[in-house]
Order: structure tokens, then sequence, then C-alpha cells
């Protein structure tokens, strides 16, 4: 009988198969269950304006009109709600309820969510955000309802680095042979554990590169941004950050804010005027951020993204374009790590409903392949204790 001798090349590939085997199932056993909620939460999230439209109809619900006041409404927040210094409008433009955010100037994330009817300029209803089971589902993804400097980096390391360690190591075992590739994609039923083996290697190949390319931009510019913004800068990224401006009183009131919508809008007349910005409402020298969503812009639609359009920054007593902060203008690099692709690619608005409907079976399968490793590893257990009794 033969002895077959393998040559030191071979025993080190095998130890790393192995090593890289162990680590592979050890990702997936320890950690799998925070990288299954963020995969399940963000496949909810990829349909939010469906979901919000049939959980509370009567809040988007919107009296068709060819003008809206939009001052009107902003005098009205003001008169109502005068704690509140931050107030974002959403939703500009379209034929649903306006969406008002009011936050306090130090606080990151909006507090409550007020709907109002653009045809009658009276509010449908309000929300505290906590209520509002999708913001509430939101906050779990984004940071597990922390301060996002702990939440985001917290995540990072319990399910987006993880995620990508599982994802590169599966493709690394999947990769066959020169001599299998035939029996790469073949499905085995002669039992359980091959069933479930040759399924979870089909969905994993299927999905392993999608799910990167949904991932790591975010995980990147988002969640390790502020960790890992040197290394940008070593590489050459470009950095972009929010200009300083300020308003300079001279005694008039501050411009209605039809008038800077209209501005806006005449500016890029291919565009559409989607958002309202101001980052302190009690502040007389501040400045009031109008948001215009371009034709061709990945991220247009995005939910709650720090940056899906191109914004324009108004002194509010003159109507000065006082800066442009236009994501086309930035590097390659820079938009996919931390601008408007990264949000286009994460969120699913490059495309549209097909995208999000194609990256929502993404994440399906991606459960799905969580679940076929999982009773491999199950399988083999329940058959070492059979041999050991």
């Amino acid at each position: 009988m033969s002895v077959v001798a393998f040559t030191p090349s071979q025993k080190f590939k095998f130890k790393l198969r192995r090593w890289i085997q162990r680590l592979h199932l050890v990702t997936t056993l320890i950690l799998g269950l925070f990288i299954a909620f963020e995969i399940a939460t963000g496949t909810v999230l990829l349909f939010w304006d469906q979901l919000e439209a049939a959980f509370y109809p009567q809040l988007l619900q919107a009296t068709p009109s060819a003008t809206v006041n939009y001052q009107g409404i902003y005098t009205h927040l003001r008169a109502a709600y005068p704690a509140w210094e931050t107030i974002e409008m959403g939703n500009l433009g379209e034929q649903t309820a306006i969406k008002v955010s009011l936050a306090d100037y130090d606080e990151m994330e909006p507090e409550r969510t007020l709907y109002f009817d653009p045809g009658t300029g009276q509010i449908n209803g309000e929300l505290a955000n906590p209520q509002n089971i999708l913001y509430f589902v939101w906050r779990l993804h984004k940071n597990l309802w922390l301060e996002t400097h702990i939440g985001a980096p917290l995540l990072a390391l319990l399910a987006g680095i993880p995620l990508i360690v599982m994802l590169l190591t599966g493709l690394y075992l999947w990769f066959p042979r020169f001599n299998t590739w035939s029996a790469v994609f073949r499905l085995r039923r002669q039992n359980a554990f091959l069933w479930n083996y040759s399924l979870h290697r089909l969905m994993g190949i299927a999905i392993a590169l999608p799910l990167l390319i949904i991932v790591t931009p975010m995980l990147c510019g988002y969640n390790l941004g502020d960790a890992i913004s040197p290394v940008y800068r070593r590489l050459g990224l470009q950095v972009v950050p929010e200009p300083e401006m300020v308003s300079t009183p001279q005694g008039n009131a501050p411009l209605p804010l039809d008038r800077l919508i209209q501005a806006a809008q005449n500016q890029y007349p291919d565009g559409r005027v989607t958002r309202l910005y101001i980052d302190d409402s009690t502040n007389p020298t501040g400045v009031v951020s109008v948001t215009v969503e371009l034709p061709d812009h990945p991220a247009r639609g995005a939910q709650y993204a720090d940056v899906i359009g191109l914004q324009l920054f108004f002194e509010q007593y003159t109507g000065q374009i006082l800066a442009t902060y236009d994501p086309r203008n930035w590097p390659l690099l820079t938009r996919l790590l931390t601008g408007d692709w990264m949000f286009g690619l994460h969120y699913g608005t490059w495309g549209g409903v097909i995208t999000r409907t194609l990256e929502a079976c993404v994440g399906i399968l991606a459960l799905c392949l969580a679940w076929t490793g999982i009773r491999q590893w199950w399988i083999k257990r329940q058959l070492r204790l059979q041999q050991k009794r």
C-alpha cells in the first residue's frame, strides 16, 4: 500500500485552508446573529416609502395643489414649536405630505416628525420618532440606538467587518480547483448535509460580490469613516467638509423660504428641490440649505441620507448663494466612499424599485445562506455525537 507524500507547499495550503475554514465557521457562529440582524433590517428599510404609506396612510395624505406655501408652514412651526432649533423639510415637490423633522441643535438625530398637507398647509399629524416603527428599525440598523460615534463603529465590529470576513473566506473555500469546475454549480441531494452544503455554496457565490458592493462603501465611509480618515488622506482621497458660512442681519426680515426654493429651482431647472434644512432656526446668522436632486443622481430618494443631492447654501436675508455642495465635482473614490454613490449603492436607489428589489433578493438569500451554513454545522455535530455513543 503506497503512502501519499505531501510536499511542504501542499501541507501549507492544507493548513491554510483548515485555518480559513475555522475562521469562517467561528465568525458565523459567534457573530452570525448580528450579521443576520443587520441584513434583515436593511432589507426591510429598502422599502421605506411603501411601508410608510401602508403603516401611516392618514399622515401622508395630500390635497392636490399647484402651489405650496412653505413659508406658511415654517411660520406655523416656529409658533407651535419654538423650542426646536433644527428644522428639516422633506418630500418637497412630491404628491404626498411634507415631512418636517424637528431636533435640538446639539442632537445628531431628529426627535419628532410632523406631516403637513401641502395643499392646505394643515398638519395631518405627528410622530415622536421612537413611535415611528420604521425610524425605530432604521436607528437599530444604523447605530443600535446609541450615539452615532459609538454605535456606528460598534456595528462595524459586530457585523460589518465580520460579514466581509465571512464572505471573503467563503469565496476562498468555494474557489474550485482546475478539475472541479463542473461540480461547482451542482446541487447534490444524496443526504441532508450534501444538500445544505451544495445549496450554501451556490447561494454564496451568487450573492457574495453584490453584498460586498452594498456593504463595503458604507462600512468604510460611514461606520469607520472617522477612524480611517487619515488613511483616506494618505491615499489622496478628498474629504469634503461642509463649508462654514454665516448670514449678516441688516435690519431686514429673512426672505421667505419660497423665494429660496424657487431660486434653487431656477439655478438647476432640470433638477427637483426635495429638501430644505435650517441648522439653527433661532440663530439670526444661520444659513438655509436647499437640496436639489438631479435626474442622474445615484442617491436620489434615499431616506435619511446625509448626502442625498446637490446642496445650495443661501444667505437668509439677501438670497445670495454662499456655497454649492456638489458631489458631481468630487473625485470618483470620494463619491464611492463618502458621497452620493455610497448612499446610492447601499440604499438601492440607483435604478429605482428594480434595484431595491434585487437588493432585497440578495438580503433574503443572505439569510438563507446563514441558515444552510448553520444546518451544515448542526448535522456534522449530530453525527459526531452519534459516533461517540
